[in-house]
């Protein structure tokens, strides 16, 4: 599978104009959605990259509405086990029991991703709702945009 076609701009040009994706990306993304099969090591090495990706931008958030760097810590490893182990596991489990493509997986699992976390933000840290989302959708397109690379790279499974 081409990983990079799960890369924020083709998900969204393959739900904005699927006709200007290039053929590959148009297969990969209108393929059917399937759950992970991945060994716990390597799961957990994921879920640590992707940590460490959303880390700059929930450690930056986190320092400009007056949180500690234990606070910011504890809020990257709590949203990402509010969030990570539903996108990789649950999500696609569900989305290839209903039929959906891998557009619809990985879009559901992206705006979830964002909303959950938002709201946990704003619900468990106090954060103003606008910060919270900011925060939310800073932290999730990045380690979406670089997982997706890095499982391209073959760096990541």
């Amino acid at each position: 599978m081409n990983a990079a076609c799960l890369a924020p701009p083709f998900v969204v040009l393959g739900l904005a104009a699927p006709d200007r994706l290039d053929a590959a990306c148009r297969a990969v993304l209108g393929g059917e959605a399937g759950a992970a099969d991945i060994t716990f090591a390597a799961y957990a090495l994921v879920f640590l990259v992707n940590c460490l990706l959303e880390a700059p931008a929930y450690g930056i958030s986190a320092r400009i509405v007056g949180r500690s760097r234990q606070a910011a810590l504890g809020q990257i490893v709590g949203l990402n086990l509010a969030t990570h182990p539903a996108v990789y596991f649950a999500l696609p489990t569900l989305a290839e029991s209903l039929g959906w493509s891998l557009l619809a997986q990985v879009s559901v699992s992206e705006i979830f991703a964002f909303a959950v976390e938002a709201a946990l933000l704003r619900g468990i840290w106090a954060y103003p709702w606008r910060s919270a989302a900011l925060a939310s959708a800073l932290a999730n397109l990045s380690s979406w945009w670089a997982g997706a690379y890095l499982s391209e790279s073959g760096l990541l499974p």
